[in-house]
């Protein structure tokens, strides 16, 4: 049975207008338990009918609630997430697309679904409640998909997942640098949500430092890895420093941005969703956390390529916004790389032991408390956790 969505004409009218009605839709479930831990997806399809000739279209959707799981739910405020997707949607997303547009980008970056509606609740407050949704293009149908989460992303696919960073990046730094007054606002909407208690974040963290000191392969790092972390841990909610601050998507892993092939049968375009986390942050932290959790085996050798790629791409964007980019040297690239090195190595290896997750291992796949303290080692966490610790060492990031 699906699930039923209240008032879906009223939240659609705001951007179909009024000659279209909601004749019937369904629902169900876009994803499989494991798949997403934020929000409750679905499936959303709907048939219109246009009330000038009569004739019924087809519109297919994903929908976005809160999640079902009650744990989840008190883990974050939600009000908050909710808020911050529809702000990406309703204000920065267009303001990106007229900044480029004023600075003469001939074809405009296009890296989001198009959204069709959103609402914090039903009340004529505008309150936050449990019908809070958020409507998007579902673009599967378009051909769009995700790569395999458990073992992450081939060259071409990274190439454009890192080339969409580096032009999200720089339309912030554009937007931080040509409007001040209306990126100080921006600033606000990023602000990070509460974590909780550190000490438990901390001890899930340490968790995770086990299964290196347990791992005969890595066992050496494991003091050297755990220290490096620990030691940086209270900036991982620290104010950026200039001038290597951004926004971030911020939570940038595999299901979260969805590509689609070309006619020779390789990705030709890609487009990022879960905009609930977005963060006034530094850039560099996020293309880390990607070429270190994100590649598969044969594109990790890869990582200082997809890095010189992301220097370069971000550099250009910028300029062609109208950016003074003397300030951003490779040189002081290479140095805050460093520096945000060892605050995104935590991130990396928690977030491994996710990704890596086989939902069968775990009573509650849908449960982000459960999944991330489950004790579960299988083989391709192990070897991507090995591969992680491998490439902050041949980066230098990381001593013995």
């Amino acid at each position: 049975m699906g699930e039923h969505l209240k008032d879906l004409q009223s939240l659609l009218q705001r951007s179909l207008g009024d000659n279209y009605t909601v004749d019937n839709y369904t629902t169900e479930d876009l994803l499989p338990p494991g798949e997403n831990y934020g929000s409750k997806m679905l499936k959303v399809d709907v048939k219109l009918k246009n009330q000038d000739d009569g004739k019924t279209e087809e519109l297919h959707l994903v929908g976005k609630l809160l999640p079902s799981n009650p744990q989840v739910r008190a883990m974050l405020d939600f009000s908050v997430t909710f808020k911050k997707e529809t702000f990406m949607y309703s204000k920065l997303l267009p303001y990106y697309r007229k900044l480029e547009i004023e600075n003469g980008v001939d074809e405009a970056f296009n890296f989001a679904p198009k959204c069709y509606g959103s609402r914090l609740g039903l009340g004529s407050a505008g309150n936050f409640d449990d019908n809070a949704l958020l409507l998007l293009e579902n673009l599967k149908p378009q051909g769009y998909y995700c790569v395999d989460r458990r073992t992450g992303c081939s060259l071409p696919h990274a190439r454009i997942a890192v080339n969409a960073l580096a032009n999200f990046h720089a339309l912030g730094m554009a937007t931080k640098e040509n409007d001040p007054e209306f990126f100080e606002t921006l600033k606000i909407e990023a602000k990070s949500l509460d974590i909780g208690d550190p000490e438990k974040w901390k001890e899930l963290a340490r968790q995770r430092f086990k299964d290196i000191d347990d791992d005969p392969e890595v066992k050496k790092y494991y003091k050297s890895c755990e220290t490096m972390s620990m030691a940086v841990f209270e900036k991982w909610m620290a104010p950026p420093e200039e001038p290597w601050a951004s926004i971030t998507h911020s939570d940038f892993w595999t299901n979260n941005f969805m590509f689609r092939d070309g006619s020779d049968g390789q990705p030709d375009d890609i487009k990022l969703v879960d905009f609930q986390n977005f963060l006034f942050t530094s850039p560099l932290r996020e293309i880390i956390f990607f070429v270190t959790s994100g590649l598969d085996s044969e594109t990790v050798g890869h990582v200082d390529e997809l890095i010189d790629f992301y220097y370069e791409t971000l550099i250009e964007k910028m300029k062609s916004l109208g950016c003074d980019v003397s300030a951003y040297s490779r040189e002081s690239f290479d140095e805050k790389m460093r520096e945000d090195a060892a605050i995104e190595f935590g991130h990396s290896m928690c977030l491994l032991h996710v990704i890596t997750l086989d939902s069968s291992s775990v009573s509650q796949a849908d449960n982000i408390i459960e999944v991330m303290e489950s004790k579960h080692k299988n083989v391709m966490y192990q070897k991507r956790l090995r591969e992680l610790i491998r490439t902050y060492c041949r980066k230098g990031w990381l001593k013995e």
